[in-house]
């Protein structure tokens, strides 16, 4: 596939990469890891060929109540993010199947210049994983990308939520976007829409509600 091409398409029709987002499948599983470890290391190779400084990712579950399991995965992440900062690229674990709290003492803990967050406030909702707007809080000083996305809860625990036309879950959309505006983020917001029949339509209304926001 030609990569630069599709990017000078984008770029051609008024549109920018604001970050790439491979299916790496995660780190956790010890038989596939290598295998990977070594997708990850070429997707970081395009992103940079690409000029794209962001690359988001999800690790897997973190579970500091297992120190043996969570110094893997912080291992793991540190090898990706050195390749990644070599080639000028920020690694961006997205949110969602840890609480904000979770994930603040991960990223603390690894200290890692290239590792930031990509902010997914539907993933919180599916996973029950929090409020969304006090998440921003507490992982603002990491987000550099944000999705945004509405979900609702789940009736029936263990079982996943469901995604919904932003707006219209409970992501919350005022007090989120006030959260947005208190933190001071400047970054891409990109409407993310994985489900549905009319996700085109479910986008153009995301980006209008986002325009016509008054705080």
């Amino acid at each position: 596939m030609d990569y630069q091409q599709h990017h000078d398409g984008l770029s051609a029709g008024g549109l920018f990469l604001a970050g790439t987002d491979p299916d790496h499948r995660g780190i956790v599983p010890d038989e596939a890891w290598e295998r990977n470890r070594d997708l990850f290391f070429g997707a970081v190779e395009v992103t940079s060929d690409l000029g794209v400084r962001y690359m988001s990712m999800h690790l897997g579950f973190l579970d500091h109540a297992d120190p043996v399991y969570t110094r893997k995965i912080a291992d793991r992440t540190r090898i990706l993010a050195d390749s990644a900062a070599r080639r000028n690229v920020t690694v961006l674990l997205e949110t969602g199947q840890e609480t904000a709290a979770e994930l603040q003492r991960f990223l603390r803990e690894l200290d890692h210049p290239a590792v930031a967050v990509n902010f997914d406030p539907a993933n919180m909702i599916l996973y029950g994983k929090g409020n969304p707007a006090e998440a921003l809080h507490i992982l603002s000083p990491w987000i550099r990308h944000l999705h945004v996305k509405d979900a609702l809860k789940t009736e029936t625990p263990g079982t996943w939520g469901s995604e919904v036309p932003w707006g219209s879950g409970q992501v919350g959309e005022k007090e989120f976007l006030q959260a947005l505006l208190k933190i001071g983020f400047e970054g891409t917001l990109a409407v993310e829409r994985e489900a549905g029949n009319s996700r085109w339509e479910d986008i153009r209304q995301a980006v209008r509600r986002l325009t016509g926001f008054k705080p």
